[in-house]
């Protein structure tokens, strides 16, 4: 789980009383990963490559009429995976830079607000499809609409003290 879902949930969780469903999950945090669609599925070469080679530009560009129409409703994530390697620290890094790759190539394109997230060996994400080595482009419904440096700014504060 990335950084920024941690985030998320914990601001989920600090927002109230928000009633809690197995292993400790908030309803609503849970709303938003059922509502997970994905838009589009950016392969890579086999094990490490973090390259995005033309093959993944092409696959990336297709998304981006659908990702401009859903920047400003919906949250973006490129979500990425990868085939077994050499350890299990080798692919999560792997998986957390093809994301970052597909991110850039996307913000270079005009899709600015594209979290990232790296999963690491294929464990997770759509099953269905036998590409281990990929990022896909998820879109997930917005419960709330948080301005996230105004939170972080208010938790620094809140830790300074």
């Amino acid at each position: 789980m990335s950084m920024r879902s941690v985030f998320f949930i914990l601001c989920l969780c600090l927002c109230g009383s928000l009633p809690v469903v197995a292993e400790g999950i908030p309803a609503e945090a849970l709303l938003v990963l059922e509502s997970r669609e994905v838009l589009g599925i950016i392969q890579f070469p086999p094990h490490t490559s973090v390259r995005l080679n033309e093959k993944g530009k092409q696959q990336a560009s297709a998304t981006l009429n659908k990702l401009a129409k859903y920047e400003a409703s919906k949250i973006i994530r490129a979500e990425g995976f990868c085939s077994p390697g050499k350890d299990e620290k080798e692919t999560m890094q792997a998986s957390m830079l093809r994301a970052k790759a597909v991110r850039n190539y996307l913000a270079s394109n005009g899709i600015n607000n594209v979290y990232i997230t790296g999963f690491g060996i294929n464990k997770y994400g759509n099953t269905e499809i036998s590409i281990a080595d990929r990022v896909e482009i998820a879109i997930y419904d917005k419960l709330i609409d948080i301005d996230g440096s105004a939170v972080l700014e208010t938790i620094d504060s809140l830790a300074v003290e």
